[in-house]
């Protein structure tokens, strides 16, 4: 650029800075946009107001560019690199997005409008508002996806469609990742990569796309039909505000709200952001969220006083005779079922098995899995069922992990049973030998709280995980 050619230039971004500001006082090279009072606000005013001085340059450049001089030495002064904006009207720029279902079954929601205020970082240091819901988009669905890394599209009015592809770490610092997103942004909307990103027949199934009330939302939803969900920022100078739809109504009515809303609410908290703070410490269910979950759980379900074993004994007690299992190999009589499993209970009792000792059960379809679920509930143990068809190798180390000190197993499962862990076969000859001495009744040992069963994943995508579920 010539020296002749710069003076010009910062004559004029000097006006232009003094009418978006509203200041006589003079502009010098060295000052900066935000130091001397510029909101995000005033931003969208400059990059709309740039091109009746002879400017040409996006808002992000604004961000990246805060000082005169340096703004000035990297914008354009000769093909328009923005687009132009639209002209002044007092017709809410939301009222062509009716809120709900359109002919053409797209679901539309429009949020509430951030609050400018929210977007002022507390120490000056302004952000785009467009990095912000970027930002807070791609973390969203980092969460939908639980996944640390997103692609998204995004569209202006000089690039229809692009990719941004954003990775993250969970201890990054926000304003790290707020910068990145910043350039990545910039980096999307450069109007040079267009025909390449063409070619490359890019699709998206999320699209943000932001403007000044132009019509670069409907264009971008006639282009790509096949979007679960396209969000329009929508900006003007006192105002941002989110407009998100869904074709075909792929995601609800209710679905796309509540997504806005947790967009909404992860904005405000960038918007806010300390120096030290760190991408674990956002929060993603919005008070929105909070409050429908708590009136999901308004009514509490009745606490249970009482195990498992001793719910069925109440029922034993009112119907002994109704069948209780019904299985290909026999049937059980409540009080048939309770008679068996009561005995073994009082021999599991005399073999250690007590309170929250974990009972490996491998078992075929069988009433006798039945019974042994049920003794083991009686002498106070876990049940962990184990599947007798699983390889050997699933088993060891389901039965290692959970520390199994008994194995009730079939006679067909027996010869392949784990070493070193005491087993017995249970079926009809093993009653014939039991003592009659044994107690057909044993005092209750377990409380409600106790741990019942024990239940592993597939495993299917790693280790097998284990869950609990406790007796009441």
């Amino acid at each position: 650029m010539s020296t002749k050619g710069t003076d010009t230039s910062i004559h004029q971004m000097q006006q232009l800075w003094q009418s978006v500001l509203a200041t006589k006082q003079a502009i010098k090279v060295d000052d900066n946009f935000f130091e001397l009072g510029g909101t995000w606000s005033a931003v969208a005013l400059m990059s709309t107001k740039a091109a009746a001085h002879g400017l040409f340059f996006a808002a992000e450049d604004i961000y990246e560019h805060p000082r005169l001089y340096d703004l000035t030495k990297n914008c354009g002064t000769g093909a328009k690199l923005v687009a132009e904006a639209a002209p002044n009207s007092d017709q809410d720029p939301a009222a062509s997005f009716p809120v709900g279902s359109t002919t053409t079954g797209e679901a539309i929601w429009q949020t509430c409008d951030l609050q400018p205020q929210l977007l002022c970082h507390p120490t000056g240091c302004l952000r785009a508002p467009t990095t912000l819901v970027r930002a807070a988009l791609a973390l969203m669905l980092g969460k939908y996806e639980d996944s640390v890394k997103v692609a998204l599209g995004t569209a202006s009015s000089e690039v229809p469609m692009s990719p941004i592809v954003c990775a993250w770490v969970l201890d990054e610092k926000t304003e790290a990742f707020l910068d990145r997103i910043q350039q990545l942004s910039k980096a999307a909307s450069q109007p040079s990569s267009t025909d390449l990103k063409i070619r490359c027949g890019v699709q998206f199934t999320t699209v943000l796309d932001a403007s000044q009330y132009d019509d670069t939302c409907l264009e971008v939803r006639r282009s790509s039909p096949s979007m679960a969900l396209y969000i329009h920022c929508l900006l003007s100078a006192d105002r941002v505000s989110l407009i998100g739809g869904s074709y075909n109504s792929i995601l609800s009515l209710s679905s796309l709200r509540r997504v806005l809303d947790q967009i909404q609410y992860v904005v405000q908290q960038l918007a806010v952001c300390q120096s030290d703070d760190t991408l674990r410490n956002l929060q993603y269910v919005s008070p929105r969220d909070r409050q429908q979950l708590l009136e999901w759980n308004r009514i509490l379900p009745l606490e249970v006083t009482a195990c498992i074993h001793e719910q069925f004994d109440s029922v034993v007690r009112q119907q002994p005779d109704a069948t209780a299992v019904d299985a290909w190999d026999g049937t059980f009589s409540y009080r048939e079922l309770e008679t068996y499993a009561s005995h073994l209970a009082a021999y599991l009792a005399g073999r250690g098995i007590t309170r929250e000792v974990v009972v490996g059960i491998c078992y075929e379809k069988s009433k006798w899995a039945v019974l042994c679920m049920l003794a083991t509930l009686k002498a106070g143990g876990v049940c962990l069922f184990l599947d007798p068809e699983a390889p050997r190798m699933r088993r060891e180390s389901i039965l290692h992990d959970a520390k199994v000190k008994f194995l009730l197993t079939s006679t067909t499962s027996l010869e392949d049973v784990i070493g070193g862990i005491p087993c017995l076969a249970i079926s009809d000859p093993f009653f014939d030998t039991l003592e009659p001495s044994l107690p057909s009744r044993l005092a209750v040992l377990s409380k409600p709280l106790d741990a019942a069963f024990i239940s592993f994943s597939s495993g299917s995508t790693g280790i097998p995980k284990a869950s609990v579920s406790e007796q009441g």
